[in-house]
């Protein structure tokens, strides 16, 4: 949004909490369907260089009933799917934005209207007056509950994430260009598909297999399953590397019992695999005065039996609304901009035989 005001005529400033540039290999993987990324590309907002992998086809799999490695393909379906890794557009995001309008480790405390405008009070008790300011500090939005009192609500589960580098798969078991998304009892609703490597490599054997597992937990259980190995509490994400080694050996031994064996090994051979909870929220309207939300976060809703709190959101990772509500779990931003009058079948999943793998297998602002 701070890209598209810039390019209207919009003087903008951007309060990241986050101190310094954000470097090295930033979450996990994500993607968009691929007229978006085209419309991105055209738009300037992202460069048509961005390390990216075009995903044309995806696989529904279960566990086969004589426990081949691969499993059961249900189905697969043409796909239409470009997939990349959120640290890459982070990065390629934040170069647009000149420095001068760009101010890290500065967090916003509160935000209210004033005068037909709207003014944001930082961390260090400063305030800033804009004409309009819009708010992208995730779920958790703290100027989004206290102009509405909408509070996230959990629903029933986590998702585990994890990437895996394919220079630690066995040269036989390299993915195709496949989005695999699983049904299976125990992690119903997961997926696994290719990302561009950590150095934003595109050759197969170079890449990333990134994934997510759903899992059940209960409501009464979470605040306990939030306290990461250290001891810290989190309010919704515990950061890669972090999770408690007795929540590791029960996801793995989850992602053993609920998985085609070919993925679950990929699954157990990742490190740094990091938890976030899964939340639903809704505002009455995008906007209150002259402070505004993205529609990610006034309308975001997991759409879902309400039956069933374990499943999934439906393609969380192909939604582009989903995807953006969770990976800004952990980002807080806020950009200003001075107003101007006028808004302006498995073989075809795996290339291998069956060698086995080894062992190692955001409140935004505006002026």
């Amino acid at each position: 949004m701070a890209l598209e005001l810039l390019g209207a005529g919009h003087r903008v400033t951007v309060f990241e909490r986050s101190r310094g540039e954000m470097q090295g290999l930033l979450g996990a993987g994500l993607g968009t369907p691929t007229p978006m990324f085209r419309t991105l590309v055209e738009r300037g907002l992202v460069g048509a260089d961005l390390p990216h992998l075009a995903l044309d086809e995806m696989a529904f799999v279960g566990q086969a009933a004589g426990g081949e490695r691969l499993g059961h393909v249900a189905l697969t379906l043409p796909l239409i799917f470009i997939s990349f890794h959120w640290g890459d557009l982070h990065r390629g995001l934040r170069s647009r934005v000149p420095d001068d309008a760009y101010r890290a480790g500065q967090g916003v405390s509160g935000v209210s209207s004033l005068d037909g405008g709207a003014v944001i009070r930082l961390d260090d008790h400063s305030e800033h007056r804009f004409d309009v300011v819009v708010c992208a500090e995730g779920y958790h939005s703290q100027s989004r509950t206290a102009l509405f009192g909408s509070e996230p609500e959990y629903r029933g589960y986590i998702c585990w994430r994890g990437v895996l580098d394919e220079r630690e798969m066995d040269a036989g078991e390299l993915m195709r260009s496949t989005f695999a998304r699983f049904g299976c009892r125990g992690m119903p609703g997961s997926f696994l598909y290719p990302v561009p490597g950590a150095d934003g490599s595109i050759v197969r054997g170079e890449r990333l297999v990134n994934w997510g597992c759903y899992v059940p937990v209960a409501a009464e259980k979470l605040a306990d399953f939030l306290v990461d190995s250290p001891g810290q509490r989190h309010d919704g994400t515990i950061p890669p590397g972090r999770l408690r080694p007795e929540q590791e050996h029960d996801f793995r031994t989850l992602a053993r019992e609920s998985l085609p064996p070919y993925y679950a090994d990929i699954v157990n051979a990742s490190d740094g695999t990091f938890a976030q909870a899964v939340f639903s929220v809704g505002v009455p309207d995008y906007h209150a005065g002259r402070i505004a939300w993205p529609e990610t976060q006034a309308r975001w809703r997991r759409r879902s039996r309400e039956a069933g709190s374990s499943r999934p959101p439906p393609m969380p990772s192909t939604s582009p609304r989903r995807w953006a509500r969770t990976r800004t779990s952990t980002q807080h931003s806020h950009i200003g901009a001075l107003r101007r009058p006028r808004w302006p079948n498995a073989s075809s999943i795996w290339d291998g035989s069956s060698t086995r793998p080894s062992s190692r297998a955001s409140p935004t602002s505006a002026r």
